[in-house]
């Protein structure tokens, strides 16, 4: 099935006079539904404290998606900040002038996707060393390295430093480690005989209707900059249909890209060092270990259900999954304070529809 995004301005009646910027599905040939407006039961007021604090944190899109309708999508311009680093995130705009971003460490729950669909097919497996995919000396870690296996990059759990030499038994030791991480594009490379562009078109971009995201490379990343070479550029609405896939399961347009089996050891604790870390994904209601950067907290979002999942990347790039809510939530832009979670969570909440809570 084809998917196209048309998107025009419209008021909505019963969110106060709030303008959005919507979207709406367009079904090709041969069927299926709209994504369609929604929101006649949410509390607008309480809707506009939460855009609004969400504006006044550097914010420049937000979309927030209720059992599959459009409640909120909105754009905003960010004042730019001595020292910040949102204009190497940037990435211009899409056909309907929403922000393209590179959504930084938010891409490893991409690419968590792709390695379920490459398990699925079984070309992947997790308990393989990852030197049988990629040869000897793609580490520092010497005898070590033979020990190191999927799970552990996808867990966080491989032992090595961010220069990738030994520090620990592989499974022993949880540290969020990017340049770990990276070797998992190359794993997929190797298996698919396809670079990880082709690859991420082939499995999500196309199936899910993507129009804005594809990888790029960054020219400020140098061998002294802990961060994947490749950067996976995106816009809010793109990061909600991922969120909605997520919520059906892993099925779209009536076929299943994902397995169940796999999102759900993907959203589940992937070893008991930080529980709050599935496969490269976020968990909240669990004991947290926060990403770099981020204030010590005990969980993701204690205003929250527990039940939430969040994919995120600096600069606070979030991606934020409530299957109890039905509910798909994405905000990007600059650096937002250190609680965010908890404070943008809690003015939404508020917002929902009685029965939701």
């Amino acid at each position: 099935m084809t998917l196209a995004l048309q998107f025009r301005d419209f008021v909505k009646p019963g969110l106060a006079g709030l303008a959005q910027l919507a979207f709406v599905i367009a079904a090709g040939s041969s069927g299926g539904s709209a994504w369609a407006v929604g929101g006649d039961d949410w509390n607008s007021a309480a809707l506009q404290s939460a855009l609004d604090y969400a504006r006044g944190q550097s914010t420049s899109a937000v979309v927030i998606v209720h059992r599959g309708e459009i409640i909120a999508q909105r754009y905003w311009a960010v004042t730019e900040r001595a020292e910040s680093r949102y204009p190497l995130f940037l990435g211009g705009q899409s056909a309907a002038g929403a922000p393209i971003e590179d959504v930084a460490s938010l891409q490893k729950s991409v690419v968590s996707l792709l390695a379920g669909i490459a398990l699925d097919q079984g070309l992947l497996e997790l308990e393989t060393p990852v030197s049988a995919y990629l040869g000897a000396g793609w580490s520092r870690a010497g005898e070590h390295e033979a020990a190191i296996t999927v799970r552990h990059l996808l867990s966080m759990t491989s032992g090595l430093t961010p220069g990738l030499e030994h520090e620990a038994s592989a499974g022993t030791l949880w540290r969020y480690n990017t340049r770990a991480y990276s070797q998992l594009p190359s794993v997929l490379e190797k298996v698919t005989d396809q670079d990880i562009a082709t690859l991420t078109a082939r499995w999500l971009t196309e199936p899910l209707g993507l129009e804005d995201t594809a990888w790029r490379e960054r020219p400020w990343v140098t061998a002294s900059v802990d961060a994947n070479p490749l950067g996976l550029y995106t816009s809010a609405s793109d990061l909600a249909r991922i969120g909605e896939l997520i919520l059906a399961r892993g099925v779209w347009d009536g076929c299943s890209l994902v397995s169940e089996d796999y999102l759900d050891a993907a959203t589940s604790p992937s070893q008991s060092l930080n529980p709050a870390y599935g496969f490269l994904w976020w968990l909240n209601g669990y004991a947290l270990q926060p990403p770099p950067g981020e204030a010590g907290q005990d969980v993701l979002a204690a205003a929250a259900p527990e039940d939430l999942v969040a994919a995120q990347g600096a600069l606070g790039r979030k991606l934020y999954i409530v299957p109890s809510l039905d509910l798909v939530v994405v905000r990007l832009g600059d650096a937002a304070a250190d609680n965010f979670n908890e404070h943008f969570w809690s003015l939404l909440m508020a917002a929902l529809p009685a029965r939701s809570k």
